[in-house]
């Protein structure tokens, strides 16, 4: 029977030069993939895409695999064992969301982090990547839901299927007990979809994502990502609490996020990170009483007409925590 070992996953933007050297790891390196590039085709926008990636240790020490890192915030990654002994091999799988995907030709890469036991502590790395053509049939608004609330709310998410055949939603499920849906639809492939959060709702971070079950053998699950953010009381106070571009496609969009101290002491941000790779963020060095951060999307970046991201600050002081702020886009519609 397989035991799946979920690593810290952690969701950040790398460079990744595809030559014929990908899924080698560094020369002393023992864990390999035989094919560590997986080409899945077309893939339908909504459709869940998964792959499996075969990890060996080709040494004679045994591998423990640290941790594993992925370029999207909608993927999950699944490590079927922390240690490969020698001669043995470890599943990694992969779960990608693809409906916030943009159209066309996309790539995942992704990065394995693991050291020889039997050597000293040095962290090698393999790369791996995924690629696909995103092919949308079906619109979904919005694609990706962020809640940030410091008590119940309600949210709308509208689908439209306008094919001639349009799919019939039968059920929705949440993997969190603290959603509620409800479903509506006037016509057929359209419907509306209320998405709650109960008042009960611990503080901090929740995955609330919901899935769509349908009769359409291409589209059996759409899953909508759903990330909850129940306010805390804290002593740092975000102006805004959260960030709304509205985008003129080839010009700069950036905002800045101030954040104040209420009471003594001094505001510290040891690390500042964007789980979209088009969203940028930059934050000040050493320690201030009132402190700021810069949210940019920059003129060239490739982003569907609306969307949305997480920042995620790290500070040491006034206390060690982490701070979200949403940031959702939109390209306003110009009437003729």
């Amino acid at each position: 029977m397989l035991t799946v070992v979920r690593l810290g996953t952690v969701f950040f933007t790398f460079p990744l030069v595809v030559t014929t050297a990908i899924g080698m790891a560094d020369e002393a390196g023992s864990l390999h993939c035989v094919q560590p590039v997986a080409d899945k085709g077309d893939c339908k926008a909504g459709s869940l895409l998964t792959h499996i990636f075969e990890l060996r240790n080709s040494g004679a020490s045994p591998v423990l695999i640290t941790r594993v890192e992925s370029s999207c915030g909608c993927s999950r990654l699944l490590v079927s064992q922390r240690e490969v002994p020698p001669g043995t091999t470890a599943l990694l799988s992969l779960e990608l969301a693809t409906l916030t995907q943009p159209e066309g030709l996309q790539r995942w890469p992704v990065r394995v982090y693991y050291r020889d036991k039997a050597e000293d502590t040095k962290e090698k790395t393999l790369e791996l990547l995924v690629c696909a053509r995103i092919v949308r049939e079906i619109e979904v608004q919005p694609t990706r839901l962020i809640i940030s609330a410091s008590g119940a709310t309600a949210h709308t998410i509208t689908i439209r299927d306008q094919r001639s055949r349009p799919l019939t939603i039968r059920r929705v499920t949440s993997v969190s007990p603290f959603v509620t849906t409800r479903v509506e639809s006037t016509t057929p492939g359209h419907y509306r979809i209320t998405v709650g959060i109960a008042e009960q709702t611990p503080e901090g971070e929740h995955d609330g994502s919901i899935s769509l079950w349908t009769d359409d053998p291409a589209y059996t699950e759409l899953r909508i990502p759903v990330f909850i953010w129940r306010r805390p009381a804290r002593n740092v106070h975000l102006v805004p609490e959260e960030v709304t571009f509205h985008r003129v496609p080839g010009l700069l969009s950036s905002q800045i996020v101030q954040l104040r101290l209420h009471g003594d002491g001094a505001i510290h941000i040891a690390e500042a990170q964007s789980d979209h790779p088009a969203i940028e963020v930059k934050y000040p060095e050493g320690k201030h009483r009132i402190s700021a951060v810069r949210i940019s999307i920059p003129a060239g970046a490739e982003l569907p007409a609306t969307g949305a991201a997480l920042i995620r600050l790290r500070l040491t002081e006034p206390q060690c925590e982490t701070v979200v702020i949403p940031v959702r886009w939109v390209i306003p519609v110009v009437k003729p």
